[in-house]
């Protein structure tokens, strides 16, 4: 079970790269319907835990994982009863004592579209590619007139945390960049700024 063995806050970005890409990843060579459905609840304990935690479109970099709802664990939506306490005070004493979580990458808010679009295609379900388009969209209108967006983010506020700053494709951003060129070879087409 990937998201109820660990009551520890996962990095969302590597959750995302690692698990939700290397199952898809896997799906699309073995064909195993399993590998995709443990795909999209690890993509739905996405949108529950960091995703739903951050009062804006952008995700917070760390957050502890909710089991998904077609988890059998429990009739709380996957959740046990403990799990649920925990993650609770976990966002409490994150957003009360410090703003560690507050933060986060260009490659940290930006890099889903793949993975999301990629389970909106196989499932039918639109909130997978809207969650990743919204982000697209909210940090898009932040690039300057070179094309490069903010490379870091105040995921409370939306904002980039020092629009003058100098960007670029290091680290903190180099997989938004990867992004722009694989999600339109995904969906057969050339993306726009808008997420079209």
């Amino acid at each position: 079970d990937l998201q109820s063995t660990s009551l520890r806050p996962i990095k969302t970005f590597e959750y995302s790269l690692r698990i939700v890409g290397g199952l898809l990843g896997a799906f699309s060579i073995a064909g195993d319907v399993r590998l995709l459905y443990r795909a999209k609840d690890a993509v739905d304990s996405l949108l529950q835990s960091p995703f739903r935690s951050s009062p804006t479109v952008l995700p917070r970099m760390y957050d502890v994982l909710f089991p998904p709802p077609s988890s059998s664990r429990s009739s709380t939506g996957g959740a046990t009863l403990l799990h649920s306490i925990h993650a609770r005070i976990y966002e409490w004493g994150r957003d009360k004592f410090t703003k560690e979580h507050h933060y986060n990458s260009l490659a940290g808010v930006g890099s889903f579209a793949l993975e999301f679009r990629y389970l909106s295609d196989a499932f039918g379900f639109p909130v997978y590619r809207q969650t990743a388009d919204a982000v697209f969209r909210h940090v898009s209108k932040h690039r300057r007139r070179d094309g490069i967006v903010p490379e870091f983010w105040n995921v409370m506020t939306g904002m980039p945390t020092d629009p003058s700053r100098r960007g670029g494709l290091g680290s903190g951003s180099d997989s938004f960049y990867e992004y722009l060129l694989k999600v339109p070879l995904l969906a057969g087409g050339c993306a726009t700024a808008n997420g079209e």
